[in-house]
């Protein structure tokens, strides 16, 4: 919340609720979320706080294929990005695939 502050983000709304009770006044175009779960069960959570064309920016630690695999039709997985940490962290971007063309 300090750097939303600091650097005068006023487009940026932070939320601290669990997402089964959240339901926002105006749906998000990216959501932004560390790990609590698997790609599929984000998508399936998140999924009601996103226009049409929303993505979300899943931050993880290390993601296995099997766990890319299991994304639902639809999303397609933009790009993970890996970092030089000492423990595996990814940060991997899901956008619907109509927002590709």
């Amino acid at each position: 919340m300090a750097a939303k502050r600091e650097l005068n983000l006023n487009n940026v709304v932070i939320e601290c609720i669990n997402i089964l009770e959240y339901n926002p006044d105006e749906l998000f175009n990216v959501v932004v979320t560390r790990a609590f779960a698997s790609l599929q069960k984000i998508l399936e959570l998140v999924q009601h706080t996103l226009t049409d064309r929303g993505s979300i920016w899943a931050m993880k630690a290390d993601i296995t294929q099997a766990e890319l695999a299991a994304v639902p039709c639809g999303y397609e997985i933009i790009s993970t990005a890996r970092e030089n940490f000492e423990e595996a962290r990814c940060l991997i971007k899901l956008m619907p695939f109509h927002e590709l063309k």
